[in-house]
């Protein structure tokens, strides 16, 4: 600030600031030498001079966010109802004029922690956590979280803050629970994540939203699911599965379908499982969703591999009434591009110099953790991939084959 002279700005330090004194003993943050840190005044100097309403709207939500990265501009835009772009960038501009936001649009780990303090009575919390569980959800276009290895970091950071605002009796919360949920899950946070769908459950019954319950039913089985919980899981998706059909949502009764085939295959119900499967896929193509039922022609394709053939063709009679095993279901698929062991020690590697390949390679690994139509183990492996890049020595490898638990451990090791 080139018009403050040494000898104000110095007079100004002085100043005793009550709410600020001893500012970080006060929220039992560590101080190793004990002595009194009055640092806070110094960014209580700036602070105080901001005026504009959006600035300090923005610097408070910033506080909620990692350090030293980029702030997610979206979430603080609609966190901050923000009525267009111009004032958003003014905003940020002041913000840098009193260097409480760093050129690279983020904040000091210290002026973090001021930042947070200044939302007193949480009053910008629950705003803060619906746009940002939002942004991080994979139904955006993004990708959300499995797009962006920097929106992942932030979401990692965050899921404390996150949680709590999700399980608060606030009102007016609305898919929070929900997208909450799906970040817990996502790292590793079962029970809570399990909690937080329940919530999202009874809001969807309360509205009369029978999608997202379907929706939320489905994500509960997941959990289930990777618990072992089969029956339970099963259970769940045939709920779903019941609520889709009486929506006439064709795709969406063959993507649970497809869920449902799977664990049947776990529970050893293969006739109930090659049923599932064929109408899944008889349902996708007639109504045109090649892509998907490319997946489900996959999945099929896997199914046919672990049976013992006899047994398949007793099984495929059964429930096709005799119908003609066709040649693009006996015919092992083609082995094109890079196989699973090489494309996880390419990530490990990657992960290991930390070269810029890391952001392509978190979207792919994101785009097998989101698709609901590959088995479960590649869906667990992209989501296991993905904490490698961002660096977690110890992700969890429960629901991976043993090859690759041992591939992954030496990795990890290193």
């Amino acid at each position: 600030r080139t018009r403050k002279g040494v000898e104000n700005y110095i007079d100004e330090l002085d100043l005793q600031h009550v709410s600020l004194s001893n500012w970080r003993a006060e929220k039992n943050l560590p101080n190793p030498t004990d002595h009194e840190q009055h640092v806070a005044n110094t960014f209580a100097l700036s602070w105080e001079a901001v005026e504009e309403d959006g600035a300090q709207t923005i610097f408070k939500l910033g506080g909620y966010f990692a350090p030293n990265l980029t702030l997610p501009f979206q979430t603080l835009y609609w966190a901050g109802e923000f009525e267009n772009e111009d004032d958003f960038e003014e905003s940020l501009l002041t913000l840098k004029a009193y260097a409480l936001l760093k050129e690279d649009d983020s904040l000091h780990p210290l002026i973090a922690e001021f930042a947070r303090l200044q939302d007193t009575e949480n009053e910008l919390r629950l705003r803060w956590a619906k746009a940002f569980a939002w942004q991080c959800y994979p139904g955006q276009k993004s990708g959300g979280i499995w797009g962006s290895i920097w929106l992942a970091q932030h979401a990692r950071y965050a899921l404390p803050e996150l949680k709590t605002a999700a399980e608060a009796g606030e009102d007016e919360k609305e898919n929070l629970p929900y997208y909450a949920a799906f970040l817990l899950r996502h790292f590793g946070d079962l029970a809570g994540a399990m909690k937080l769908y329940e919530e999202s459950l009874e809001i969807k019954e309360g509205l009369g939203d029978l999608k997202g319950k379907s929706a939320t039913l489905h994500e509960m089985a997941y959990i289930l699911r990777v618990r072992g919980d089969l029956a339970g899981a099963m259970k769940l998706y045939e709920e779903a599965l019941e609520i889709l059909e009486g929506l006439g949502d064709l795709k969406g009764k063959s993507a649970t379908l497809a869920m449902l085939a799977q664990i049947q295959m776990a529970l050893k119900e293969n006739k109930k499982a090659l049923a599932s499967l064929l109408i899944s896929l008889q349902t996708l193509e007639q109504i045109g969703a090649r892509p998907d039922a490319q997946k489900v022609a996959g999945i099929l394709q896997s199914f046919y591999q672990k049976l013992d053939k006899e047994k398949f063709k007793i099984i495929w009679s059964d429930v096709t009434q005799n119908a003609p095993i066709p040649d693009w279901l006996t015919t092992p698929p083609e082995q094109e591009g890079t196989s699973v062991e090489d494309f996880i020690q390419m990530v490990g590697q990657v992960a290991k110099e930390k070269s810029e390949q890391a952001e392509e390679l978190f979207k792919v690994c994101g785009q097998l953790a989101s698709d609901k139509n590959q088995p479960a183990e590649i869906q667990t492996l992209g989501k296991v991939l993905q904490k490698v890049l961002m660096g977690d020595k110890s992700p969890d490898l429960g629901g991976l084959p043993d090859e690759w638990v041992e591939l992954l451990g030496g990795i990890l090791a290193e």
